[in-house]
């Protein structure tokens, strides 16, 4: 048999055990927001492969991600080297689910560490029930070094347990935890992890103990088998909701996962998502025992090439726990208006737009438009009656094989936030999660233009270069007694003072903080479940209004693995 005659008896010997074994088996656990497989998808997505995928209400379940697996799988002879290599590497990710066989290693019962196979402590697996279990061990480097960041090293170990259970192929359960602690380092280093890592900034236990932290994520997620409809979740887990390509403005990463409930629906082109949400309240420095957020995205796949998003959320702590915010079918603000309350100024309200076009094979173009507050009597007015609106816009590009290079992905994004945006005036109902973003990065009053290259050289090996420029107005301006006199609007903690102002508020107004950030990004995978990711950060930072700058050099390496 020559070449040619092997490739196309392979390809139809592919096509043929993806029809025979399309029977998937169902797990209804989550594949967590981080996980190149989304970045795979959505260059498949933009390559045609796989035009029904929706990236903006993340994360997926195994079954969902299995099921756009199968579908590339079918059209494997359009891939590149790479993305079969790549598309192979998660064929055995998701074997369980795609074929109901594991292709896997059993610890316990004398599997090789070392091997190439997916790696389990133990797993067991028939045909509507499974179990699978690792042991978590990482380490974690820092180092920082420069102007802001003075000159700090510290080193810190994790470990911990990953369980997911499907029971009857409807119902999963997922629970990560793990436990940490410095290993190298004393107190002034672990102030610098805690400064500059959102995942130690938001652990009691290490900040007040300045030695041990823990975390987890866990959740118990309802969907029938192989049609999913419907699915509920309640637990803690991390959600992305939105187009953007290198950050979000609705749901992004920017805070650790919060406790949820959450509910979806599928109908044909139409995608509904529900959550209700517990957040970790902080007003200038004093907890808030009762906050929680609501809200509701609707997604409408018009088109193959086009997908609109609609999004509304409401911050509250004034009534937690009312069933009008529970109500999974409703208008937001609407509901907030008939809590009972005379106003709405203790509640934090927001609505959102997005789509996404794809003009061309392998190119999309996403806008958002975030509306934190409006007011439409005053939305063209040149005085301070303007300052009840606060928008954030957000323009994408994502072009995949960029340059013609194959597995090459170069991403561009502009994002603009107004003064106050995220912010609340009352400091309680800010768009936080323990004092960190739930939406994009940069703060409130700021600007940001991004570019990135990510180039997967190999299915285990990828690296990305990303640079960003920040425009950011800052500070607030205090009489001799202490009274505040004028907010600029640039910090999403502190949202006093929009209002009282005889001006219109501006963009960049305040004080001048210019802000260029260059990373350099190294991923591998040496063994199959060994990572090694590696991330160099270059800061300069122009203090405008005092004509001052600093530059800081930032290192952070993660090496894990799972058995």
């Amino acid at each position: 048999m020559n070449l040619k005659n092997k490739t196309s008896f392979y390809l139809f010997l592919t096509g043929f055990l993806f029809l025979v074994t399309s029977i998937s088996f169902s797990q209804q656990d989550l594949t967590p927001v981080q996980d190149n497989v989304y970045i795979f998808l959505k260059r498949m997505q933009l390559q045609g492969l796989i035009p029904q995928y929706n990236s903006s209400n993340l994360p997926l379940s195994r079954n969902q991600i299995s099921n756009f697996l199968k579908q590339i799988g079918f059209q494997k002879s359009k891939l590149a080297n790479t993305d079969k290599n790549i598309l192979d590497e998660y064929l055995v990710d998701y074997s369980y689910e795609l074929t109901g066989k594991v292709k896997a290693e059993n610890i316990l019962q004398g599997g090789n560490i070392l091997s190439n196979k997916n790696k389990y402590l133990y797993y067991d697996a028939d045909s509507s029930n499974s179990l699978f279990t690792n042991l978590y061990f990482g380490v974690n480097q820092k180092v920082g070094n420069g102007d802001s960041l003075g000159n700090h090293k510290i080193t810190l170990g994790e470990a911990g347990i990953v369980i997911r259970v499907t029971f009857r192929n409807i119902l999963g359960f997922y629970l990560k935890a793990t436990n940490g602690e410095k290993l190298i380092g004393d107190s002034a280093d672990i102030q610098f992890a805690i400064n500059n890592d959102i995942k130690y900034k938001a652990n009691n236990k290490f900040v007040l103990e300045k030695k041990n932290f823990d975390s987890f994520r866990g959740y118990l997620r309802y969907a029938p088998k192989n049609d999913e409809w419907i699915s509920v979740m309640i637990g803690r887990e991390q959600i992305n909701q939105g187009f953007g390509y290198m950050d979000k403005l609705y749901y992004s990463n920017n805070t650790i996962p919060f406790d949820l409930v959450k509910l979806d629906l599928n109908f044909k082109k139409v995608n509904y998502s529900f959550s209700f949400g517990s957040l970790k309240g902080d007003s200038l420095g004093r907890d808030i025992p009762t906050k929680i957020i609501a809200s509701h995205r609707l997604n409408l796949n018009l088109f193959e090439t086009f997908k609109l998003g609609f999004f509304e959320s409401i911050v509250s702590t004034a009534t937690p726990f009312s069933i009008t915010y529970l109500n999974p079918i409703s208008f937001l603000t609407s509901a907030d208006l008939n809590t009972g309350q005379a106003s709405t100024e203790s509640s934090n309200t927001s609505l959102g737009l997005d789509f996404e076009y794809i003009p061309v094979k392998n190119l999309g173009l996403q806008w958002t438009f975030l509306i934190d507050d409006i007011n439409l009597k005053t939305v063209f007015k040149d005085d301070s009656t303007y300052n009840d609106n606060k928008f954030g816009y957000q323009l994408g590009i994502f072009w995949n094989d960029a340059f013609t290079l194959p597995g090459l992905t170069f991403t561009t994004e502009y994002t603009r936030l107004d003064p106050f945006v995220y912010s609340h005036r009352s400091n309680k109902s800010n768009y936080t999660n323990w004092a960190l973003p739930l939406g994009h990065h940069i703060e409130s009053n700021s600007d940001e233009i991004a570019g990135e290259l990510q180039y997967f050289i190999s299915n285990r090996f990828n690296v990305k270069l990303r640079y960003g420029y920040t425009r950011h107005g800052s500070g607030f301006i205090l009489d001799s007694l202490g009274n505040l006199v004028r907010n600029f609007g640039g910090d999403i903690n502190f949202g006093e003072g929009d209002q009282t102002v005889p001006v219109k508020n501006t963009f960049l107004q305040g004080y001048r903080i210019n802000s260029n950030n260059i990373s350099f990004s190294l991923n591998f995978q040496p063994l199959k479940q060994l990572f090694i990711d590696l991330n160099f950060q270059y800061w300069l930072s122009d203090y405008v209004y005092k004509n001052q700058k600093y530059k800081d050099f930032y290192f952070n390496g993660y090496f894990y693995f799972y058995i």
